[in-house]
C-alpha cells in the first residue's frame, strides 16, 4: 500500500497532544444463543483529559436503553459504579493502567455509596453484589485490572499511530483485549491502515483472535455452560475499527468499533460509537 503524498509531506503526531475533549459514547451489546438473550444500549457523556499517558475520565448523563433508570437492577448497578464516574490514572504505553490516583478518596466514596445502596435495596442478590464489589473496591490492583477493561480506553490506545503507518500506510498489529468475554485477556493479530478522508486521518484495523497463543482453559471454562461441545477451533472473534482523527492534534473525532463472537449457537455483538461532542 502506498501512503498518501500529503501524509508523507506532512507527517502527523503519533499520539494525541495534551488536551481535553468531550465525547458522546454509545455501547450496544447483543447476545443470542443463551437462555436469557441480551439486547441493551448504554449511552453517556465522557470528558477525557489526556497528557502523556495520564488520564482523567469524567462520566455523566448515563442512560440505559434511552432511560435514566429503566429497572431496579440497573439502578443498583449504576449507583454502585458512581465512585468510578470521576477517576484519574496513568497508563503504560500499551494502554494498561499502572497507577490509580486518589484511591483513598475513591474508597471513601464507595463506602458512602455502599451504605446508601444497603438502605435503599434489600434481598440476598443485593447482598451478594455488594460483597463482590466490596472485594473489588478494597483491592486496588483488582480495581485497576477491572478499569483496564474500559472499552473507550482500549479504543483510545488503538488510535495511536506508528512510523510504519505514517510512511507505508499499513502495519501489522498485535494486542491484548480484555473487554469482550468478561475480563479474559484475548490476543489479537491483524492489520492497520492509515490514509486520508475529508482532511482527517482515517485509521482502520481488522484483527482476529490469535488461537495459537490464547489461553484455551479459560475459554473452555467461560463457554462451559453456554456452548455444547465447545472447541476453541470453532471459536471466531473479530474486531473491526474505523476511526477519524484530527490531523493536527490526533484526537479521535469519531470512532466505530465492532466486536463479534461466534461459537456454535452463541453469538455476541458489541458496537461502540465514540463521537466528539
Amino acid at each position: 500500500m502506498n501512503q498518501d503524498p500529503y501524509i508523507l509531506a506532512n507527517p502527523p503526531k503519533r499520539q494525541p497532544v495534551s488536551d481535553k475533549r468531550t465525547y458522546n459514547v454509545s455501547l450496544q451489546t447483543s447476545i443470542t444463543g443463551i437462555d436469557k438473550p441480551v439486547n441493551a444500549t448504554v449511552t453517556y457523556t465522557l470528558e477525557i483529559e489526556y497528557s502523556d499517558h495520564f488520564f482523567t475520565f469524567k462520566k455523566t448523563n448515563v442512560l440505559v436503553d434511552g432511560k435514566v433508570i429503566p429497572s431496579k437492577i440497573n439502578e443498583l448497578y449504576l449507583k454502585t459504579a458512581t465512585p468510578l464516574d470521576h477517576i484519574e490514572f496513568r497508563c503504560t504505553k500499551q494502554g494498561t493502567i499502572k497507577e490509580l490516583y486518589k484511591y483513598e478518596q475513591l474508597l471513601k466514596h464507595w463506602k458512602q455509596t455502599k451504605n446508601q445502596v444497603t438502605q435503599e435495596f434489600a434481598g440476598k442478590p443485593v447482598t451478594q453484589v455488594i460483597a463482590q464489589l466490596d472485594k473489588v473496591y478494597n483491592n486496588k490492583q483488582t480495581l485497576i485490572q477491572r478499569l483496564s477493561t474500559n472499552v473507550v480506553l482500549q479504543t483510545f490506545y488503538q488510535s495511536f499511530i506508528n512510523d510504519y503507518l505514517v510512511y507505508y500506510g499499513q502495519s501489522n498489529t498485535t494486542f491484548i483485549n480484555t473487554s469482550i468475554l468478561s475480563t479474559i485477556a484475548l490476543p489479537f493479530t491483524g492489520k492497520k491502515t492509515l490514509g486520508l478522508k475529508d482532511k482527517q486521518l482515517y485509521l482502520q484495523s481488522d484483527v482476529n483472535l490469535n488461537k495459537a497463543t490464547v489461553d484455551k482453559a479459560q475459554l473452555e471454562a467461560y463457554f462451559k455452560n453456554k456452548v455444547n461441545d465447545f472447541s476453541v477451533d470453532d471459536l471466531e472473534i473479530r474486531i473491526q475499527n474505523q476511526t477519524l482523527l484530527d490531523y493536527n492534534n490526533v484526537w479521535i473525532n469519531q470512532s466505530t468499533v465492532t466486536k463479534t463472537v461466534e461459537a456454535g449457537n452463541y453469538k455476541k455483538n458489541i458496537l461502540l460509537i465514540l463521537q466528539q461532542a
